[in-house]
């Protein structure tokens, strides 16, 4: 019941802070992509 909404919460965050530095010009927005949950670190 929980793990879902933190999952949810989680990609939430992750999506800004990846929103962000394709703003900043740190990131393509190409690189943005559902894949890239597979390689980010598991908390």
């Amino acid at each position: 019941m929980m793990q879902p909404r933190f999952l949810t919460q989680r990609k939430a965050l992750m999506g800004h802070l990846l929103t962000r530095a394709v703003d900043r010009g740190e990131i393509s927005a190409s690189a943005v992509t559902d894949d890239l949950w597979d390689v980010l670190p598991a908390t």
